[in-house]
C-alpha cells in the first residue's frame, strides 16, 4: 500500500454535537488520540477503484488538514473492510473525515463525508455503496452522506447503527442485484454487492453492475526510457515504459504507436506532420498517460501535440489516454485542416490554455466518454465537428464551456446536452454544398451562449432543430454574465433553408434582438414551427415573419417582455398563431404588417390584440376570406385600411356580449385615426358580414369608416358606428348594397 504525507492536527476546542463511535484503545495521554480509518465498499479493487484518498479536518477550523491516500491491491477485501489509514495524535473534539475513493485516471468515483467526536483513541468504518455513485448529498456547510443510495446522517457508521436510516437487509438473501454473478452480502444492514469471477465463463470477469465481461489485463512495472532522439520517422512501436523526451518530438511517414500502460513525459511538445500519426490504444486498466516532466506537474509544464494538414489522421487514435498538464504555447493539443483525430474513454486535464482545439477543416472522427476537467477553458472547435461529441465530462473548467468558433456548419450534425453549455466564439451559420444538407438538431437540455452583436443563420439547404422538452428545454440565451435585452443579434432563417428541418420545440430563446429583424426572424420563402417555447426579452419583437415567410405552426409558446412587440407577421401568417401568451410586451399585441391574405383564415385569439401597423388586402385566386371571431380586437394604425377586394371578404363574427371591436390603434384614440374598410364589386358580398362588432375611430378619408364600391355588398347585424373623422360612417358607391338590421346605427356619407 502507498501513502502520501501529511501534518497531524492539533488539540481542538469542543464542536457542538456529541456522537461516538466504538473504542478501539485505552484512552489517550496529553489530549490526543490515535485514530484508525477503515473503508468498506462493494466497488471491485482496480477494476472500479484505484486510490482511496481521505482528509481529517477538526470541524472548528484549528490547526492544519491531515490527508492520506491508500493505494488499492488487487487482493484487497472492501467488503470486509480494508485498513486505509492509521493516525496518531490527532486533537480531541469533533472531527469531519473526507473521502474520496478514485480510479486508474484519477476520477472521483464515490464519496462521502463522516463526522466523528474523538475523545479517546478510536475506530471508525466508512462505508460506501456502489449505488450512490451519482448521488449528491447536502453541501460543505450542512454535510450529508450518501448510503444505498439514500442521503443519512453523516454520522452514520456501522459503529454507531442508532444515528443510521432503517436497514435495508438482515441477511445476504435480501440482498439480490440485476449482475447474475453478483452475490449480495448484507453488512451491517446494507446490501453489497460481492462479484462472484468463477459465476462467469473462462476469460471473462464479473462487473456488478454489467454481468459478465471481458477481463482487462494489468500494467507491469515499467522501465525509464531517456529518449534522446527528436525525429521518429517511418513508424515505430514503443513498448510499454515510461518515456523521457527531451525537447520537442516530430513524427512522420508512419504512426508512433505505443503500447498500453504507457507514461510518456513531455518537456517540449509532439509534433506530427508528412504522413506520421500518433496510435495510443490503452486499456480500462492500463491507460497510457501523457503527462509532465516534473514530479509537481501543473499547468502549461509542456507546450502541445500539434497534428498538422500533413499528418496521417487515420492513425491519430487515443483510447483510455489521459493527456495532462499541456497548453504551455496555446491549446494542449492542436489538429490542423487537412487531418483528424479520434479520442475515447480518455481524460484531458490540466492545460493552460484549451484542452483540444479542432480549427476548421480539422476532424474528430470521435470524442466519446472522455473527462475534460481542470483546464483553462473548455474545448475550442469548428462548428463543423462540434456534432462529434458524444457523451462525457466536460467541466469544471476555470472557465467552462465548449467553444464554438464562428463559422459554419457544412453537414448534418447533432449537439448533445452536456454539462457544460455551448460558448459561440462569434456568428453561427447552417449552409450545406450544393447535394447535402446541414440540418443542425440540438438535444435537450442544451444551452447556447451567443456574444454580443452576433446571430444565427440557416442558410442554403440548413435546417435548425431545437429538440427540448418540458423537463429539459433548449436555451439559446446571451453569453453576457449579466444578461439585459439586446445582448446579441438574431436567428434567421433564410429562404434557401429547409422548412421541415426549422423547428423550435421546447425551446427558450432569449436577450437577443439587437437588430432591427427582431429576435428569430423569417424571412421571405422560408418556414418554421414554433411550438411550446418561449421568446423573451428581445430589444424589438421577439418574432417577426416577413412577407413571404411562414410558419409551420405555432402553439402554446410564450413570448413575452420583448420590447416591442412580440411578434410581428403578414396577414397570410396571423390564422395560424395558436392559442399561447403573448403578453405582457412594452407594445401590447401582434404586429400584422402590410401584406395581402390570399386563402381563407381565421383570427381568433381574445386575451391579445391584433394590430394593423400597415394595409392589410383580402384577395387571391380563390377564397380570401377573413372571420373575426366573438371578442377579438382589432387595432388599426395611423393611416392604414383594410381592403376586401376581388375574391375576398371580411365576417366580424362577434356574439352579444362578446362583440368584435375594430379600433384605433393609438394610445390616445381621436376620431379618423385610421382610413376605412374598403370593399371592391370584386368581394364575395354574401361572405361581407359584420355582426355585434363596434367600428370606430376610423373615417380618416372623405369616405367613412366604411367604404363600399358600387355593386359590392356589406350585410349589418347589430354593429355600432362611433367616433368617425369624416363625419360620417358609410359611404355607398352606385349600385352598392348595404344590408343593416334595425340595431345596427350609422350614418351615410354624403
Amino acid at each position: 500500500m502507498g501513502w502520501s504525507a501529511g501534518a497531524d492536527i492539533l488539540c481542538r476546542m469542543r464542536w457542538g454535537w456529541v456522537f461516538g463511535v466504538a473504542s478501539l484503545f485505552a484512552c489517550a495521554c496529553g489530549g490526543s488520540s490515535a485514530l484508525e480509518i477503515d473503508v468498506r465498499t462493494d466497488l471491485v479493487p482496480i477494476d472500479e477503484m484505484a486510490t482511496v484518498w481521505l482528509r481529517v479536518t477538526h470541524v472548528d477550523g484549528s490547526g492544519e488538514p491531515v490527508e492520506r491516500t491508500y493505494t488499492v491491491a488487487e487482493a484487497d477485501d472492501f467488503i470486509g473492510g480494508v485498513r486505509v489509514a492509521s493516525l496518531s495524535d490527532i486533537g480531541h473534539g469533533d472531527v469531519r473525515i473526507d473521502v474520496e475513493v478514485r480510479d486508474a485516471l484519477g476520477q472521483v468515483v464515490l464519496e462521502r463525508p463522516t463526522l466523528v467526536t474523538l475523545e479517546n483513541d478510536r475506530a471508525v468504518t466508512i462505508l460506501l455503496t456502489r449505488d450512490c455513485r451519482g448521488v449528491t448529498c447536502g453541501d460543505a456547510g450542512a454535510p450529508l452522506a450518501c448510503l444505498s443510495g439514500t442521503c443519512t446522517d453523516p454520522r452514520c457508521t456501522p459503529e454507531t447503527p442508532e444515528l443510521c436510516s432503517s436497514a435495508e437487509c438482515t441477511a445476504d438473501a435480501d440482498c439480490v442485484f440485476a449482475a447474475e454473478c453478483s452475490v449480495g452480502v448484507c453488512s451491517n444492514g446494507v446490501c453489497l454487492a460481492r462479484p462472484d469471477d468463477a459465476l462467469c465463463d473462462e476469460g471473462l470477469w464479473c462487473n456488478p453492475d454489467e454481468g459478465c465481461v471481458d477481463l482487462p489485463p494489468l500494467c507491469p512495472e515499467l522501465q525509464v526510457i531517456e529518449v534522446a532522439e527528436r525525429t521518429v520517422d517511418g513508424g515505430a512501436t514503443w513498448e510499454a515504459a515510461e518515456y523521457v523526451l527531451s525537447g520537442t518530438l516530430t513524427v512522420s511517414g508512419g504512426p508512433l504507436v505505443v503500447a498500453p500502460c504507457s507514461v510518456i513525459r513531455v518537456s517540449g511538445g509532439i509534433e506530427v506532420r508528412d504522413g506520421g500519426g500518433l496510435t495510443f490504444e490503452g486499456g480500462p486498466r492500463m491507460p497510457i498517460t501523457v503527462t509532465s516532466p516534473n514530479a509537481r506537474p501543473s499547468r502549461g509544464d509542456w507546450n502541445q501535440l500539434h497534428f498538422l494538414d500533413t499528418a496521417s489522421g487515420p492513425d491519430n487514435v487515443f483510447v483510455h489516454v489521459s493527456i495532462e498538464y499541456g497548453g504551455g504555447a496555446g491549446s494542449m493539443i492542436r489538429v490542423d485542416s487537412g487531418t483528424s483525430i479520434e479520442v475515447r474513454d480518455s481524460v484531458l486535464r490540466g492545460s493552460a490554455a484549451e484542452p483540444l482545439e479542432v480549427i476548421s477543416g480539422g476532424e474528430l472522427v470521435a470524442f466519446e466518454n472522455n473527462r475534460v476537467f481542470d483546464n483553462a477553458t473548455g474545448l475550442d472547435l469548428d462548428p463543423d465537428v462540434v456534432g462529434r461529441l458524444g457523451p462525457g465530462v466536460y467541466g469544471p473548467n476555470d472557465i467552462d464551456g465548449i467553444r464554438v468558433q464562428s463559422r459554419t456548419v457544412r453537414r448534418d450534425a447533432t449537439w448533445l446536452a452536456h454539462d457544460a453549455p455551448y460558448v459561440l466564439e462569434g456568428n453561427l451559420e447552417m449552409a450545406a454544398v450544393a447535394g447535402s444538407s446541414a440540418r443542425l438538431t440540438v438535444e435537450a437540455g442544451a444551452t447556447l451562449l451567443i456574444p454580443s452583436g452576433q446571430r444565427i443563420t440557416v442558410g442554403t439547404s440548413g435546417g435548425l432543430t431545437l429538440a427540448g422538452t418540458a423537463e429539459a428545454p433548449v436555451t439559446l440565451t446571451s453569453a453576457s454574465p449579466g444578461p439585459s435585452r439586446g445582448d446579441w443579434d438574431t436567428v434567421v432563417f433564410r429562404n434557401e433553408s429547409i422548412g421541415t428541418a426549422n423547428r423550435l420545440s421546447f425551446a427558450i430563446v432569449e436577450y437577443g434582438g439587437s437588430s432591427i429583424f427582431g429576435m428569430v426572424e423569417v424571412d421571405s420563402g422560408a418556414a418554421v414551427t414554433i411550438e411550446d417555447s418561449t421568446l423573451r426579452g428581445s430589444a424589438t419583437e421577439g418574432l417577426v415573419v416577413n412577407r413571404g415567410g411562414a410558419l409551420g405552426g405555432f402553439e402554446r409558446n410564450t413570448v413575452t417582455d420583448n420590447v416591442r412587440f412580440g411578434v410581428e407577421v403578414p396577414p397570410d401568417v396571423v390564422g395560424g398563431l395558436g392559442e399561447g401568451a403573448y403578453g405582457p410586451n412594452d407594445v401590447e399585441g401582434i404586429s400584422v404588417t402590410t401584406g395581402d391574405l390570399e386563402r381563407d383564415a381565421t383570427w381568433g385569439l381574445t386575451d391579445i390584440p391584433y394590430v394593423l401597423t400597415g394595409d392589410v388586402t383580402l384577395t387571391g385566386a380563390g377564397s380570401a376570406v377573413l372571420t373575426v371571431s366573438p371578442g377579438v380586437e382589432v387595432r388599426i394604425a395611423a393611416g392604414h385600411q383594410i381592403l376586401v377586394e376581388m375574391n375576398g371578404a371580411l365576417s366580424l363574427m362577434g356574439e352579444p356580449g362578446q362583440p368584435v371591436l375594430v379600433t384605433s390603434a393609438s394610445l390616445a384614440p381621436a376620431p379618423g385615426d385610421w382610413n376605412q374598410i374598403h370593399v371592391y364589386r370584386g368581394s364575395l358580398g354574401p361572405r361581407n358580414v359584420f355582426r355585434n362588432a363596434r367600428i370606430e375611430y376610423g373615417g380618416g378619408s372623405i369616405f367613412g369608416q366604411l367604404w363600399i364600391e358600387g355593386m359590392a355588398q356589406v350585410n349589418l347585424e347589430s354593429v355600432t358606428f362611433a367616433s368617425s373623422g369624416a363625419g360620417c360612417d358609410a359611404y355607398l358607391g352606385s349600385g352598392a348594397m348595404l344590408n343593416a338590421d334595425p340595431a345596427s346605427t350609422y350614418v351615410t356619407c354624403p
